[in-house]
């Protein structure tokens, strides 16, 4: 019974492990998102600071951006349709 015990806990300590290594680079991405340059690149590495918006605000302001998002937007639920057009009847038979 002990043994069990012990190895669902290693199962999900082991678990555990694998997601924070897994989440780990997209929670340091979405930070660096909302930190200053001069936050991101300090070392040692800041984990608590005020966030902003400006990096946001610098991204969208550039043209091909927007046009990129815009295309994007226009792309994809049409790409969704088509595939769902085709789809369902392929399903059905």
């Amino acid at each position: 019974m002990a043994r069990v015990k012990l190895r669902k806990a290693l199962g999900y300590l082991l678990l555990a492990a694998v997601v924070i290594i897994a989440v780990a680079p997209i929670v340091w991405i979405v930070m660096a998102a909302f930190k200053t340059r001069v936050d991101i690149i300090s070392y040692p590495p800041k984990f608590f600071f005020s966030p902003t918006l400006a990096n946001f605000e610098r991204v969208l302001s550039i043209r091909t951006i927007i046009s990129g998002v815009k295309n994007s937007l226009i792309i994809i639920p049409s790409a969704l349709v088509i595939g769902f057009i085709l789809a369902v009847p392929a399903a059905y038979i």
